[in-house]
């Protein structure tokens, strides 16, 4: 009879050690993900114009055409087809300079791009240039990686496809650039020129909608 009474008694015993275990191993976790998330490293950015970042962590470059891009947006009237071009500089000396990158989320010039392109650029970004970065920040090698030490660019008015039946103006920058020469890879081997797609809202808001590596002459005119 006395076996019988303690039952209930046991039961309730082994599923309170029960849940102490999961709420322990729970905790656990969830302390650990803290750690780790709070571990990861981030860059800060320095602003002086209303529309777009310069990171902290900037390289000479970066400063300079920035610098020229904020001169640029405070113009009055604007000079469209100049921003237009310092928008692209802006987002090529970012995105191809790998040497002020922490880590392989830091995707350089996204804050430049349309909203409705910026995700799917930087995810495949992420699995194919800054990718390959990885290598460079896990050897120590990322400080004499890529970086883009300057660029020139021409633009034309053009038009960019926005769906199969759907053409819209653009300015069309035509853009080139250089490295650093690096001791720790091939600089000949990477990206060098570009056709940039940079357009104007409403809220004279600029940003990229497209980015090609091979020129289309029938898309742009002068």
């Amino acid at each position: 009879m006395n076996t019988d009474r303690n039952k209930p008694k046991l039961y309730l015993f082994l599923v309170m050690i029960s849940t102490l275990l999961v709420v322990s191993v729970g905790g656990y976790y969830i302390v650990m993900g803290y750690l780790n998330q709070s571990s990861v490293k981030t860059v800060s950015s320095i602003s002086s114009n209303e529309y777009y970042l310069l990171r902290s962590n900037a390289t000479d470059y970066q400063k300079e055409i920035y610098k020229e891009l904020t001169t640029a947006l405070e113009q009055k009237p604007q000079d469209e087809k100049q921003v237009a071009q310092l928008i692209a500089k802006n987002y090529v000396a970012d995105f191809y300079t790998w040497t002020n990158k922490i880590n392989t989320q830091d995707v350089g010039g996204v804050q430049f791009l349309h909203n409705e392109i910026r995700k799917s650029v930087r995810d495949q970004a992420l699995e194919t240039f800054y990718n390959d970065m990885n290598y460079y920040l896990e050897k120590g090698l990322i400080s004499s990686s890529l970086e883009v030490t300057d660029s020139t660019a021409s633009v034309t008015k053009g038009k960019y496809q926005v769906d199969k039946d759907t053409e819209a103006e653009a300015f069309v920058v035509d853009i080139k650039w250089n490295y650093k020469e690096s001791p720790s890879l091939n600089i000949s081997k990477y990206q060098k020129e570009a056709q940039v797609y940079v357009v104007k809202d409403e809220q004279g808001i600029y940003s990229i909608v497209e980015v090609r590596y091979e020129k289309n002459s029938q898309n742009t005119q002068a």
